[in-house]
């Protein structure tokens, strides 16, 4: 058995719906995690939707959702579990949205569906584009590593290829068998994708079988807040705001603030084509300038 079109991967999921939603009713935890992260009526995209399990803990959480999927036999169940949400039916290589529309975007459980490497790569640039600067997604995929498949004979290559990684898995359901088809992810290959797409990547695990990616579109801004914000220093979080596309912060310092210097220098150091100048640190806080001009701490 070859490989897909998308328009085979849309038939399997409206053939299985009903029986995949009852299969797949609880959020990952990942998602909640990165929720969290956010502040409340944060606009996010769900790439894929499925069956709304997603949308909903994001909604649960206070944010305002908009879901997106290709399957017709799926929508309708997302919308009786998550009234709350805008649906939509689209395709992850082409969203029908403009440019810089939304805050965040998660694409749980999607990409390793789509065929080929050129896709799943249009696919991450098409979240790119709809992202507003500064904007962080949430992906992830199968990984290939897996002791399933070390065993599992129900697995069929799509390809002769040895140690193949684009292969069907059967579902079963609903009285019968439909073949899955994924591309499975070796290690450090989502986190490639990522960067071929221009997303900044944040951060790259696993958390049992899959791969995951937290990135940002034109990173290096909000994500010093949000790593700041969540560090262990006595800090508070920090605000900034561009002007003449210079970032400014004011970190205000606390009693019991860490070195303050060791701040700019990890910042320099995280950011690395990024350079961080500081003068004189008062007693009171910090005053720091990031651009891309040639500076040091």
């Amino acid at each position: 058995m070859g490989l897909p079109t998308r328009g085979d991967i849309i038939r399997t999921y409206d053939a299985i719906a009903e029986s995949f939603d009852r299969a797949r009713e609880r959020p990952w935890p990942e998602v909640a995690e990165f929720a969290a992260t956010f502040p409340r009526s944060t606009i996010v995209l769900d790439l894929g939707c499925g069956n709304g399990r997603h949308a909903k803990a994001l909604c649960d959480a206070g944010h305002r959702v908009v879901g997106l999927d290709a399957s017709r036999g799926l929508l309708p169940i997302a919308r009786r579990r998550e009234p709350r949400a805008a649906l939509v039916q689209g395709d992850v290589c082409g969203l029908p949205f403009r440019d810089r529309t939304f805050s965040s975007a998660i694409a749980v459980a999607t990409i390793h569906h789509l065929p080929s490497d050129a896709e799943r790569l249009l696919a991450i640039r098409e979240m790119y584009r709809v992202l507003t600067i500064g904007g962080r997604a949430l992906v992830s995929a199968w990984a290939f590593e897996q002791a399933r498949f070390e065993k599992d004979l129900d697995v069929r290559a799509a390809s002769d290829a040895r140690e193949a990684t684009d292969v069907w898995i059967p579902w079963r359901g609903g009285g019968a068998t439909v073949d899955r088809f994924y591309h499975l992810f070796r290690d450090g290959e989502l986190r490639d994708l990522i960067l071929r797409s221009g997303l900044r990547l944040e951060r790259y695990f696993r958390s049992g079988d899959n791969d995951f990616v937290v990135a940002e579109r034109d990173g290096c801004y909000v994500n010093f807040a949000h790593r700041l914000q969540y560090a262990p220093w006595a800090v508070r979080p920090p605000a900034g705001a561009w002007v003449e596309g210079q970032l400014y912060w004011r970190l205000l310092g606390m009693p019991g603030l860490f070195n303050a210097r060791q701040v700019l220098t990890e910042v320099a150091t995280e950011i690395s084509y990024f350079e961080a100048a500081a003068g004189e640190i008062p007693a009171t806080g910090i005053d720091l300038r990031v651009n891309q001009l040639a500076s040091s701490v």
